[in-house]
C-alpha cells in the first residue's frame, strides 16, 4: 500500500524498502524460515580462518543481476565500501564496525572506533581503500574482522545492506540511477 522510500540497499531503513529489497536481492547469505544462515550468492557458508578473524566466501556459479550479467566479488567490495562511506550518511553504516578498517572511515560519532569521523575526501578515500574486504579474484570475497567470527559477523552478510549493485547503476551521490535494474543473486 506504500511505495518504498528507496531501493538503494545501504540507504534503506523503512520497513517497506527493506521488504522489497529482501524480495528482489540476495547477498552472500540469507536466513531461512528457521533463521539459519543459508548461502545465496555464495556457494556455501564461508570458510573461517583458525583465528576466526577471516571469512572467505566463494561466489556460486550462476549468480547474476536481473539483467543477466554476472555478480562478481568486486561488487561485494564496492557494497561494503559504500556502506562504510560516511559521506553517504547511511543510517545503518555502523553495522559493519566489526570489519577491519571500518573504524578509520566511520568514527566514534558514527558508532565505530574512538576517533571522530574524517571529513576530508582524500582521508575518507584512503580509509576506504584499507577496509578489511578484498576480492582476490572474480569469485572470491575475503573479509577481515577485528574479532573472531560470531553470529553477528555472519548475520552482516544476510542483511539487505550488503547486497551487490552494478557499478554503472550507482550515481555519484551513492543512490541508484534511473536506469538501474533492481534484483539479483
Amino acid at each position: 500500500d506504500t511505495d518504498p522510500e528507496t531501493l538503494t540497499p545501504y540507504h534503506a531503513q523503512d520497513a517497506v524498502s527493506i521488504a522489497v529489497l529482501g524480495a528482489v536481492h540476495r547477498g552472500l547469505l540469507y536466513f531461512d524460515k528457521d533463521l539459519n544462515f543459508v548461502p545465496a550468492a555464495a556457494e556455501a557458508l564461508p570458510e573461517v580462518s583458525d583465528d576466526g578473524k577471516t571469512m572467505t566466501f566463494k561466489i556460486r556459479e550462476g549468480a547474476v543481476y536481473a539483467d543477466g550479467s554476472p555478480i562478481v566479488a568486486a561488487d561485494f567490495v564496492r557494497a561494503m565500501r559504500q556502506l562504510a562511506d560516511p559521506r553517504l550518511a547511511n543510517p545503518y553504516g555502523y553495522i559493519v564496525c566489526p570489519i577491519a578498517g571500518v573504524d578509520a572511515s566511520l568514527g566514534a560519532d558514527q558508532g565505530c572506533g574512538s576517533e571522530p569521523t574524517k571529513k576530508d575526501n582524500a582521508a575518507i578515500d584512503a580509509a576506504l581503500d584499507k577496509l578489511g574486504i578484498e576480492a582476490p579474484d572474480e569469485k572470491t570475497v575475503v573479509v577481515h574482522l577485528t574479532k573472531a567470527v560470531s553470529g553477528y559477523a555472519m548475520a552482516l552478510f544476510g542483511t539487505w545492506l550488503i547486497t551487490p549493485i552494478k557499478e554503472e547503476w550507482i550515481g555519484p551521490d551513492g543512490t541508484l540511477t534511473e536506469d538501474a535494474i533492481v534484483g539479483g543473486a
